[in-house]
């Protein structure tokens, strides 16, 4: 019965920065929402009005604390090198 509901009437959410209450339909775009799930696994759901931001302050996150690439120079790559040898 439940599962029949949530087809038919959509999946209640409700916005994690605003409180804006929606329902979002199975199989769809979800109407612009976004959703993403944080490090304790819980989902938070988004509404468009919210989700560029959302979006944005996630991807400067990600950018920000990346691992950066190691950096090689000619001496590095040489001492690896003369390991090889040894």
């Amino acid at each position: 019965m439940a599962r029949e509901t949530i087809l038919k009437v959509g999946l209640p959410v409700t916005c994690h920065a605003c409180k804006t209450k929606d329902y979002i339909k199975v199989g769809t775009d979800r109407g612009g929402w976004y959703w993403y799930r944080g490090m304790s696994g819980k989902v938070r759901w988004y509404c468009p009005k919210e989700a560029e931001k959302v979006k944005q302050s996630r991807s400067n996150f990600e950018q920000r604390y990346s691992t950066p690439a190691p950096v090689e120079t000619k001496e590095t790559v040489e001492a690896e090198l003369y390991k090889l040898l040894d």
